[in-house]
């Protein structure tokens, strides 16, 4: 049985942590320098936690607090892109390049840079949320994320250039005076 005398910070009193019931002298010594990691560290040494487990509880946590749009999104995110790429590798175990690797090659597929952007975001938000908790001590997107992409220049139309899409609008998208209607794509009322 191996020990680790402890201060706690929530208390001032000093704790033995103990554990026992190693399959091997080498399983022991492991453990006890995982501990010992752990309290010099402050981090909550969770060595066998994959990406795939931690983002599953994550998603579960923000289930409540998020907007049903928001966690809709977050949710395609991770089953559809992060679990597939991450979820075998360690928590402890992501670095920085495996995030800019996966970043080029979703890009050299043929992505877009904003959906790309946008899953990272929601990747380094879980993250953001394992270093806050004391589960990792850096998180590995903070640097490797692509720069916010930028919108197109929208230009103006004059009122001759607007008179002239309005009259090549189907009937269905004008209003009884002749003015057109926009609507957005998808929507019932859209043209088809």
């Amino acid at each position: 049985m191996n020990q680790v005398t402890s201060q706690s910070p929530e208390r001032d009193r000093v704790y033995q942590l103990c554990r026992s019931g190693f399959a091997t002298r080498k399983a022991a010594e492991t453990a006890l320098d995982r501990a010992l990691k752990s309290e010099h560290t402050g981090l909550d040494c969770t060595e066998d936690l994959t990406l795939a487990t931690y983002l599953a509880e994550w998603l579960h946590l923000k289930e409540k607090t998020l907007k049903p749009t928001t966690f809709a999104r977050y949710r395609d995110h991770m089953h559809a892109d992060l679990i597939p790429s991450f979820g075998r590798l360690l928590l402890t175990d992501l670095r920085a390049r495996h995030i800019t690797a996966w970043s080029e090659a979703e890009l050299a597929r043929g992505r877009g840079r904003t959906a790309v952007y946008r899953i990272g975001a929601t990747f380094s938000r879980a993250l953001g949320h394992a270093v806050r908790t004391r589960v990792i001590a850096v998180n590995p997107c903070r640097y490797v994320l692509l720069p916010r992409p930028v919108a197109p220049e929208r230009i103006c139309w004059n009122p001759t250039q607007a008179a002239g899409v309005s009259a090549t609008q189907p009937r269905s998208l004008r209003r009884s005076d002749g003015r057109s209607v926009r609507a957005p794509a998808g929507h019932r009322y859209a043209a088809r």
